[in-house]
């Protein structure tokens, strides 16, 4: 079957050749009478908003340093949430989920997604450009989204085929080992019977840390989906390790087993969906999200939430 989505890195070294390659492919969606997403962080955002003028009515704008503080929201709520709201039709994004200043802690959830984009949505109908400040970010960013973008283009140059994208090579970029938790860290191993004492203990903590009420209710909604997927995927048991690590108060729940699909839950779940919502909703409630299984090691689904 042939892929229809397109996947386009854009390396720019100049903010005008951003601008001008921004509005081109606005324009031609335009034209197209295709729906277009810009998600940006707030600098690019409001230039090119400045730039378009009265050309820009009907062209959706997200602030992606907020939609996309967590990488792992970016797939489901922002991507195809805009296609699910098109039905049918054709789809533009201009989506820059990489910039200068980026965490280092997130910065892999980035390439997680970026792979994905590829693994899950391929069949969308579904053109996707995604800048790259080639003045700014290291080599090793620009080498990682060679690997994840079939297409490449550099400033204003013609759209090519990426000679470094591999789509069976992307395993090792969907599937990146996590940093060991802290030996201090709290743990605690759980059953099905002990989800709701989990959930106390968390609670506790995250009040502790000074986390708002609806930060709270996320973790307890966070770690009782963790929980239960650890316990269904993992013969009954999991483990809980919680720390807090720069500002931010952390939740790992493993499970001593591989979940069946590392690309689960990386779709808008549908509102009837009977089940696959909890890791699309760990993803929408906490500000960071990591996941990984290693041989030997299980699965973990790493959660950060700012407490400060």
């Amino acid at each position: 079957m042939q892929r229809k989505l397109k996947h386009i890195g854009l390396f720019y070294a100049d903010p005008d050749d951003l601008l001008h390659r921004s509005r081109q492919f606005i324009r031609e969606g335009q034209q197209r009478n295709e729906p277009v997403l810009v998600a940006q962080p707030p600098a690019q955002l409001h230039r090119l908003a400045q730039s378009l003028g009265d050309a820009g009515d009907g062209v959706a704008l997200v602030d992606m340093s907020v939609a996309g503080r967590n990488p792992g929201r970016i797939l489901p709520w922002v991507l195809h949430d805009f296609v699910m709201r098109h039905p049918g039709r054709s789809v533009r994004v201009i989506g820059e989920p990489v910039w200068p200043g980026r965490s280092s802690t997130a910065y892999p959830a980035c390439v997680q997604y970026e792979a994905l984009v590829n693994v899950v949505l391929g069949n969308l109908d579904l053109t996707v450009l995604c800048p790259y400040d080639a003045s700014r970010l290291p080599p090793e960013t620009l080498d990682d989204a060679s690997r994840t973008h079939p297409l490449i283009a550099y400033g204003t140059g013609p759209i090519e085929p990426s000679g470094e994208f591999n789509h069976a090579r992307l395993a090792r970029l969907l599937n990146q080992p996590l940093e060991r938790a802290p030996a201090d860290a709290f743990k605690q191993v759980f059953g099905w019977t002990d989800l709701s004492w989990l959930r106390q203990i968390v609670t506790a903590e995250a009040r502790r840390a000074g986390l708002t009420a609806a930060q709270v209710a996320g973790l307890q909604l966070a770690v009782t989906e963790a929980a239960t997927n650890a316990v269904r995927h993992g013969g009954g048991a999991g483990t809980l390790r919680m720390w807090h690590d720069g500002g931010h108060l952390v939740l790992d729940v493993n499970s001593p087993k591989a979940f069946p699909d590392l690309s689960a839950g990386r779709l808008r779940p549908a509102p009837d969906a009977p089940s696959g919502r909890g890791l699309a909703l760990i993803n929408h409630v906490c500000d960071l999200v990591r996941w990984s299984y290693q041989p030997g090691q299980g699965t973990s689904v790493r959660m950060w939430m700012r407490s400060s």
